[in-house]
């Protein structure tokens, strides 16, 4: 747990939270508001933290109908 704490100490926390959680999802994937509970970061910050990271193609966006997983 100390590159956590490392990481936390270099970038943002909600940054590191949001990540955190997207690192450790066992599922198919988590919709913006629970990605949003679980790493503690409000809505609005999580889906540019999201937006950001489907940019730069370090996470992908799966579209259901009008979703986005």
């Amino acid at each position: 747990m100390q590159e956590l704490e490392l990481l936390k100490k270099l970038f943002d926390n909600k940054l590191v939270n949001t990540i955190n959680v997207l690192i450790n999802d066992k599922s198919e994937g988590l919709y913006l508001n629970e990605v949003s509970r679980l790493a503690n970061v409000p809505p609005a910050t999580t889906y540019r933290i999201i937006n950001k990271l489907v940019n730069l193609d370090i996470i992908q966006e799966i579209r259901v109908k009008k979703l986005k997983i």
